[in-house]
């Protein structure tokens, strides 16, 4: 068994920029994981996502966002694209897109944009070469290049002080937390992405070179941030069910802060104390209203069946039987029938 985490109550974070999961990451997430094509796509996203955020009654940087990029590394510029060149393939791309997003792309003009606007697959995908993205009108050959190594999110080619800076443009110019880390070939590319990537960053202040053993929830809100922030949707419902527990059971309770045990005030019910929002509280009875009956078949069962009466073995002969004549039987009727006028 697991020992208690002093966080209590597990990070929450939600994946993908759909319009629902904005709406859920804004009043429930604490991270969120995005995919963007640019870094001024990603400030518009991240934008929207905040001021949600803060529409929920939330702070605007209590959802920390993070897109993913790739990144592949050489000593030098040229000898990274190189590299590049090596794990590129169309086809697979062509392939891999289809699998995303349900739609042959070899069935579509190369040099055409694609319009096609809704998919039964993953819509968010297909949403990043269509609507989210209005610098550009995407190609079928032009989504095949950029998802050429594996994958829809962008790629970072070079040495790892250009990989740097480009990291470092997307965080400042995309109003980005953080990156989520993506690889064409592993472990290499992980590998040499730590070896070189992060000492840079760490040189140039980007990257903590130690870490103290904290929750992560430290790490992203910072330090005494270990629980969750008071204006979250789950501590309201937590408290909200201790209230109900305390009203139905006849009992008062108290909320602990620290070493001051504050006393709870009665409000209406439904309304939590702490945040002084309604909240929706729904009871269930433990016990069924219908009491279990004992089954109704004998016990224990037979375990061999008692034997039946045989079938007959003997053929029994069908009757040869002439069906009567339908007009005969019609003309008999009506002659023996009086005709009244």
């Amino acid at each position: 068994m697991a020992e208690p985490s002093p966080q209590k109550t597990p990070v929450i974070f939600q994946a993908g920029a759909s319009s629902r999961g904005r709406s859920f990451a804004a009043k429930y997430g604490e991270g969120l994981f995005v995919n963007v094509l640019n870094s001024s796509l990603s400030r518009a996203i991240t934008g929207d996502i905040r001021d949600q955020t803060e529409a929920a009654g939330r702070k605007r940087g209590d959802v920390k966002i993070y897109t993913i990029l790739t990144a592949v590394i050489a000593d030098s510029d040229a000898e990274a694209e190189r590299k590049y060149r090596e794990y590129a393939s169309q086809e697979g791309a062509m392939a891999l897109f289809g699998g995303f997003s349900g739609l042959d792309l070899a069935k579509f003009d190369k040099g055409s944009p694609l319009n096609t606007g809704s998919t039964n697959a993953i819509q968010t995908v297909l949403d990043l070469f269509t609507t989210l993205d209005s610098s550009r009108q995407w190609t079928p050959a032009d989504i095949a290049d950029h998802m050429s190594i594996g994958g829809v999110e962008p790629v970072l080619v070079g040495s790892p002080e250009t990989v740097v800076d480009e990291i470092e443009r997307w965080i400042d110019k995309g109003d980005l937390d953080g990156i989520n880390l993506s690889y064409a070939v592993t472990p290499h590319d992980i590998d040499a992405f730590v070896d070189t990537v992060v000492t840079e960053l760490q040189n140039r202040g980007r990257v903590w070179k130690d870490y103290e053993r904290s929750p992560l929830r430290e790490y992203l809100s910072g330090e005494g941030n270990r629980r969750l922030s008071s204006n979250h949707p789950g501590v309201c419902r937590s408290v909200a069910v201790r209230q109900t527990r305390g009203a139905v059971g006849g009992r008062y309770h108290a909320a602990s802060r620290g070493q001051e045990i504050v006393p709870r005030p009665r409000l209406a019910a439904g309304v939590c104390w702490l945040c002084q929002r309604t909240v929706r509280i729904i009871l269930r009875f433990r016990n069924s209203s219908i009491p279990r009956r004992p089954c109704s078949r004998p016990m224990p069962e037979r375990l061999m069946p008692p034997n039946g009466s045989s079938a007959p073995t003997a053929l029994t002969p069908l009757t040869n039987t002439i069906p009567a004549s339908t007009r005969s039987a019609t003309r008999a009727a009506c002659s023996g029938s009086v005709v009244k006028t």
